[in-house]
């Protein structure tokens, strides 16, 4: 549906949570393509998704858009979910996670009887308000936790973040060891060390029985190991992101990722696929009277088809990973020949 823009309304929180961004590339796309998503606007006319798509069609003088009519149950909420995709700030992050603090406080609910007070909305199920901040931006909660306690203390931080001039994780480390350090500690470093050496000396532990209470002690210190602060933390947002996914994303991303460690070429894939039945020839094959006798086992080896491409074919068709372990070395196909050659069931 097309409407002047002169009726639309800018939603009134929207300039409260992001900061101008200039809009150069988007108005040289609008002028070039035209307007490829409507935007999408609430009855009475107010923008919910494409504030920036609406001002850049003003700076090139549009008069008219396409629109499509949403309800949402809360306007902010879908303001802030409509925009995940967005190029943000740490700032933009920030506001966009107070908002939804103030929107989701009484479906999420406080304290700890909150999951058996709760109606409707995950009702009996242990959330926490960072939590759930951390699903709806599609921000690690690790990362969002870091980031509030930045602003909290020094927001002058957040700048250079944006500029590139320190990471999260060193402005994070900046301000823990500034602000919280000396909060957790129970007198001064050289009293403990000198208790520890007394106890020490008392003791009969061996060096060896030493470190490994250490290591049981603080499994995970990072002191321990040659890991970077900045890598632990991209760990913990990868393993939090793959945690999220549905079993046939995640099942994507490690076909892909078993792909890249062989170093398959464009080429190696286009010869696999080629060996895989289209929707049709699998159709006509279903239908035919005698679809079972047409089954074809063949080992690789009287298949004219080199064990390299065998190994491609196996990672791409099947579920499990490709391992070398003892039973997976068979290499064999179950098939069936189309008119246009032998095609590849499993």
């Amino acid at each position: 549906m097309k409407i002047k823009l002169r009726e639309l309304k800018v939603h009134p929180e929207n300039d409260q949570i992001y900061n101008l961004t200039t809009l150069n590339d988007l108005e040289k796309s609008l002028s070039k393509h035209g307007q490829m998503e409507p935007l999408a606007v609430t009855k009475n006319l107010t923008i919910i998704s494409g504030h920036r798509r609406y001002a850049a069609m003003k700076n090139i003088g549009w008069d008219v858009c396409d629109i499509r009519f949403v309800k949402p149950e809360n306007e902010v909420v879908s303001l802030i979910e409509h925009n995940r995709h967005r190029q943000k700030t740490t700032t933009d992050i920030l506001n966009e996670a107070r908002y939804l603090e103030r929107e989701l406080r009484n479906s999420v609910g406080r304290g700890r009887y909150a999951a058996s007070k709760r109606s409707g909305y995950k009702k009996g199920e242990r959330i926490t308000m960072v939590v759930e901040l951390s699903k709806r931006l599609g921000v690690g909660t690790t990362r969002l936790k870091q980031l509030l306690s930045i602003s909290n203390y020094e927001p002058s931080l957040l700048k250079d973040i944006d500029a590139g001039k320190i990471s999260v994780t060193r402005a994070y480390e900046r301000i823990r060891q500034k602000h919280f350090k000396n909060k957790c500690e129970n007198g001064s470093d050289s009293d403990k060390t000198s208790d520890l050496r007394t106890f020490l000396v008392k003791s009969d532990l061996s060096l060896h029985n030493l470190n490994l209470v250490i290591k049981e002690t603080y499994p995970y210190c990072i002191e321990l190991t040659d890991i970077t602060e900045d890598r632990r933390t991209d760990l913990i947002e990868h393993l939090d992101f793959l945690r999220k996914l549905s079993f046939e994303e995640s099942n994507f991303i490690r076909k892909r990722d078993e792909l890249e460690s062989m170093d398959v070429s464009h080429r190696e894939l286009q010869e696999a696929r080629k060996l895989l039945p289209s929707h049709n020839e699998v159709e006509n094959l279903l239908k035919s009277d005698k679809a079972i006798s047409k089954i074809i086992v063949s080992e690789v080896k009287n298949n004219n088809t080199d064990k390299r491409l065998w190994n491609i074919l196996r990672t791409i068709i099947h579920d499990q990973t490709n391992t070398k372990y003892i039973g997976r070395g068979m290499s064999a196909f179950v098939g069936f020949n189309s008119k246009t050659g032998y095609r590849i069931l499993g």
